[in-house]
């Protein structure tokens, strides 16, 4: 592939969809995130809705920070959740419109397939990048895994202190607020922060998404080589 014909597509969908709650306010808590995340990230077309709230689309230069992205929505989310598949290939179709909803091509169809697969295996993210192997593949997938399942246990307060930490200080990957500055926006000590965060494993997950960064990084780098 010519690194100047290859993108990173982003793609997602909601799990168990139906049976979300409060729709109005989920939707206007994913329309905030995305379109904070739209000038934090190196999009070629910012992620947005491709079909109500239910679908994702967006289309990434580099994949560095797809995971941290799919992060931040999950967070926003929470404790609905998202699937993403994240791909790379060629676009042929609308690349010109910026717009992730007007294009198409190669780097589409795998997209599409790997969040098929995602469904298939009850993953929280799948990757379908030509030339990584299957190993490297299935291990990343893995520990996308295990963050999505310390997120799912956590309880609501211990949620809504992450995200008062996590945002806005940090968007994408960014530097996080302190505990004190979240103890202060919530109105709760700061022995309260730190003892929700130590409970979330905030530090254990900032853990996994670095390895993910770092491995999405020097894929990226090959893809585009």
């Amino acid at each position: 592939m010519q690194g100047a014909h290859t993108f990173f597509v982003l793609v997602a969908d909601l799990v168990a969809s139906r049976r979300a709650l409060r729709r109005p306010d989920l939707a206007l808590r994913l329309e905030t995130c995305l379109r904070q995340l739209a000038s934090s990230a190196d999009w070629r077309a910012p992620l947005m809705s491709t079909r109500g709230l239910d679908e994702l689309s967006g289309v990434l230069h580099r994949p560095q920070m797809a995971f941290d992205l799919m992060h931040a929505v999950n967070l926003v989310v929470w404790p609905q959740r998202f699937r993403f598949a994240l791909a790379a290939g060629t676009i042929d179709v609308g690349l010109a419109s910026n717009v992730a909803g007007d294009m198409d091509g190669p780097a589409f169809h795998r997209a599409a397939d790997a969040l098929a697969r995602v469904r298939r295996e009850r993953l929280a993210a799948g990757f379908e990048l030509p030339g990584v192997s299957a190993t490297q593949t299935r291990m990343a997938e893995a520990l996308a895994g295990l963050h999505q399942t310390i997120m799912e246990n956590w309880s609501p307060a211990t949620a809504v202190a992450v995200a008062a930490y996590e945002q806005p200080f940090g968007q994408a990957g960014a530097q996080a607020g302190t505990q004190a500055q979240t103890a202060h926006r919530l109105g709760i000590s700061q022995q309260a922060v730190s003892a929700a965060l130590r409970r979330a494993r905030v530090a254990e997950l900032a853990v996994a998404r670095d390895a993910l960064r770092r491995w999405l990084h020097e894929v990226g780098q090959e893809q585009t080589a």
